[in-house]
């Protein structure tokens, strides 16, 4: 994968890949210690969570954002959509923390308001991938894009579905776990592979 200016992006590229390869091993890891009895959950009134995803998603996420901008040629047009939607996708996470431990009475309408933000927050990832697709060389590449960016559709989608599924006691606790453990995999080191096999 050849992109404008890599040689100057090589370290940013770089943390990034190592940020979003351990992502997904943090997951497995803080929801093997709840199977294990290391890590006692923090009960709620619709299930459990575990506050280090939350923490975890502040950093990684921010990090798979700001590399899709680091693809892109428009620099001043990608930092300014960059902030936008790391800022957005900070406080969508911090609403989702709120709305895990909120009381039941207050859970919808919190899941409600984090859904207004989480579609900004797709749509500056989509415009970014949009943007980072046309530094690319070859087709082969731009299709290797195309490929991550639905992945990335899909699998940032069903977050918010399994939380509702588990809200409304269609999934167990417990699923939800599986779930989002699966989805962290999927999603950042789905795209973190991306761009260590692009770049070799």
């Amino acid at each position: 994968m050849v992109c404008a200016g890599t040689g100057r992006k090589d370290a940013s590229l770089f943390l990034t890949l190592t940020l979003l390869s351990t992502s997904p091993v943090v997951s497995f890891v803080n929801y093997a210690s709840k199977l294990a009895g290391l890590q006692p959950p923090i009960y709620t009134a619709t299930g459990y969570m575990r506050p280090l995803r939350y923490l975890e998603w502040s950093f990684t996420t921010a990090f798979l954002i700001r590399v899709l901008g680091v693809l892109t040629p428009d620099g001043r047009k990608a930092r300014a959509l960059v902030t936008r939607t790391v800022t957005l996708d900070v406080l969508l996470i911090l609403l989702g923390a709120a709305e895990h431990a909120a009381p039941r009475v207050y859970s919808l309408p919190l899941f409600c308001a984090a859904i207004a933000l989480f579609l900004p927050v797709m749509y500056g990832q989509m415009q970014l991938y949009k943007l980072g697709g046309e530094t690319l060389s070859t087709p082969s590449d731009a299709e290797g894009l195309g490929s991550l960016r639905r992945t990335t559709l899909v699998t940032w989608c069903l977050f918010p579905l399994a939380r509702l599924s588990s809200m409304l006691g269609l999934i167990g606790p417990n699923t939800q776990e599986v779930a989002f453990t699966a989805l962290d995999v999927a999603s950042k080191f789905g795209f973190a592979v991306f761009l260590l096999v692009g770049a070799s």
